[in-house]
């Protein structure tokens, strides 16, 4: 999935403005998760709602990954975390990667279901490649 960020479409995001982010989710990884996790829950339940859905999820005890990667206008960060839905609880991985693309901040976001170390790795090379390749895509 990728996302922008509806009040930052169409401001400016410099170097330093992304290097200055980067340089505090280093510091704030374990400490926002729990709220981060929650967030992502509601906003699921709520698009699930207004498409008159039967999928109410609910995201539990979600562990930071910490840092994946970083770079000049990408850095990657994780989370694993369980993922209720009908009854089933689900092991997930979800690996994002914050994308500075000309002057503009994107979200990128993979998900899969952890199984082992392997699909950690999947999931790192997976959003860091997809980061590599929207910076290429928007060379300026």
């Amino acid at each position: 999935m990728l996302e922008v960020p509806r009040g930052g479409e169409s401001a400016d995001f410099s170097a330093s403005d992304f290097k200055a982010m980067t340089d505090g989710a280093n510091k704030e990884l374990g400490n926002s998760i729990t709220s981060t996790s929650k967030e992502m829950e509601e906003e699921y339940n709520r698009k699930v709602k207004a498409l008159n859905l039967d999928a109410k999820a609910s995201l539990d005890k979600p562990v930071s990954l910490g840092c994946l990667f970083s770079k000049q206008d990408a850095y990657g960060f994780g989370m694993l975390m369980s993922v209720t839905m009908h009854g089933t609880t689900t092991n997930m991985i979800n690996a994002s990667a914050l994308v500075r693309v000309k002057n503009r901040l994107v979200f990128a976001y993979v998900y899969v279901i952890y199984r082992d170390q392997e699909s950690l790795q999947w999931a790192r090379k997976a959003v860091e490649d997809w980061a590599d390749a929207i910076l290429m895509a928007n060379k300026e």
